[in-house]
């Protein structure tokens, strides 16, 4: 890219502070990070921490000392730096919220911040319903020893009325 001229697009994510490195430097955040993007996820990261640490319901995200030392826990630094992006604190204490009860991989955590940030979530459908449903079936029958197809069509019975109840008053389309 020619940086003479100014009228060409820049490439890369967007800035959005202007700390140089040797300011994030100073400031002793991702100092064990090479690239100026690692320090910037970093930064975020730390912000979303501070944002989340008093609160114990977030301990998935943001553990204590006490349990890291004995290794009982660690801190999820990608998708604290992917939560803080979402900028509002409300906001990203709901989405933790979420990303805590559902405890997802870190790539996955990361992709479903970002849908909820740019309003890209997937359309749902009946389909991927029946897919994540019969993932975690899966998961669950490999989990457990002596799952019996009984107990899983007793529990898919129960998991029936309890879409019915949770979606009675609703119109076709989902709105109340």
């Amino acid at each position: 890219m020619n940086t003479e001229n100014s009228s060409e697009k820049r490439r890369g994510r967007p800035r959005v502070f202007a700390e140089s490195e040797a300011t994030l430097n100073l400031l002793g955040i991702g100092l064990d990070c090479q690239t100026r993007r690692g320090k910037v996820n970093r930064y975020y990261a730390q912000l979303a921490f501070t944002t989340l640490i008093d609160d114990g319901a977030f301990e998935w995200l943001v553990s204590t000392p006490e349990r890291i030392s004995i290794g009982g826990s660690r801190i999820r630094w990608s998708i604290l730096s992917e939560l803080r992006r979402l900028m509002d604190s409300a906001v990203i204490r709901e989405v933790a919220a979420e990303i805590c009860g559902v405890k997802p991989k870190a790539r996955a955590a990361v992709l479903l911040i970002r849908r909820y940030r740019t309003g890209q979530l997937p359309a749902a459908s009946a389909d991927g319903l029946l897919a994540a449903l019969a993932k975690t079936l899966d998961a669950y029958v490999a989990a457990h020893a002596g799952v019996t197809l009984e107990s899983v069509r007793r529990a898919l019975g129960e998991l029936d009325q309890a879409a019915v109840r949770a979606y009675e008053g609703f119109d076709e389309k989902g709105e109340g």
